[in-house]
């Protein structure tokens, strides 16, 4: 990959995405539209509000969550959305371990 390649595929865009990459043509590498929200496409106009996910764990209906999931994937995909983001929970929650 040439320089300008790297930039473009690693470099965050303004947009109407959250998080939005460059191309790399020559790779046929095309721009990523990145977006969260738990709870629905945000910030966008005519979305859908979903419950949190926590909300419908609590009612430990697996089918409801799965239904939950696959009309939000489709919320995302109908707005342009390639990536949605997830939550992070990769650093210390609380105390911080001392290997942090």
């Amino acid at each position: 990959m040439t320089i300008q390649e790297k930039v473009n595929i690693t470099t965050g865009y303004t947009g109407k995405c959250v998080g939005f990459t460059g191309t790399a043509p020559r790779l046929g590498l095309d721009a990523l539209c990145l977006q969260d929200g738990p709870a629905g496409v945000r910030p966008a106009r005519r979305v859908s509000q979903f419950p949190e996910g926590v909300t419908t764990a609590a009612t430990w209906d697996r089918d409801l969550f799965a239904q939950r999931a696959e009309a939000l994937a489709q919320e995302f995909r109908d707005k342009g959305v390639n990536v949605w983001l997830g939550p992070v929970t990769g650093g210390p929650l609380g105390r911080a371990p001392p290997w942090w």
